[in-house]
């Protein structure tokens, strides 16, 4: 199943951290994260000017087996204090640990 994952930022190497340890990064790039997750850009928005952010949607390849604290922990990590907001299957969620962890949870039982 898949979950797509949004996230704003103005920081340029949020996406790299996210794809490590890939060379180059854009739509198509895949990685494995921690927890057994498969991860695919889909899109990487750039805006220029002051104020304006990045936008890199991400695709979240998820299996039964899925690890979602391990996950949640792992994407947490890489955006805590670096994104301005984060969307999973567009709804916005705090820049959490457990708030990732149960937004993660509540759509793959959505979808079973």
């Amino acid at each position: 199943m898949q979950v797509e994952l949004q996230v704003d930022t103005s920081d340029k190497t949020v996406a790299s951290d996210l794809f490590s340890p890939a060379k180059t990064i854009g739509p198509g790039t895949r990685t494995h994260a921690p927890g057994s997750a498969a991860l695919e850009l889909r899109e990487w928005y750039f805006r220029k000017g002051v104020g304006f952010h990045d936008t890199l949607t991400i695709i979240l390849n998820a299996t039964k087996d899925l690890g979602v604290a391990l996950f949640a922990s792992w994407l947490y990590d890489r955006l805590k204090g670096r994104a301005k907001a984060l969307r999973i299957n567009r709804t916005e969620v705090q820049i959490e640990e457990g708030a990732i962890r149960k937004v993660i949870t509540e759509q793959l039982e959505h979808e079973q």
